[in-house]
């Protein structure tokens, strides 16, 4: 038994130091990936949006323009659709 888990340690330090961290230890361990950096995209699409920034008063306001959906409140996201 023991040796099953030495292999299963050495795998995932193997893993670890070529994809990013692990969490935890023993048979319940769990592998993920290095998170991406939030940007600022689309609520409805997902997509990347412009951004603007316009003087309304003597204040800088910004504007956020999807290029499907037109001005929107753009949302930080990890998840960004391409097409």
């Amino acid at each position: 038994m023991s040796f099953k888990s030495e292999i299963l340690r050495e795998a995932m330090m193997l893993y670890q130091d070529q994809h990013g961290k692990t969490v935890g230890d023993g048979l319940g361990t769990c592998v993920y990936q290095q998170r991406r950096d939030p940007i600022l995209v689309c609520p409805r699409c997902k997509r990347a949006v412009m951004s603007f920034i316009d003087i309304i008063d003597g204040k800088p306001f910004s504007i956020y323009r999807c290029k499907e959906h037109g001005d929107v409140v753009a949302i930080w996201s990890e998840v960004v659709n391409a097409y």
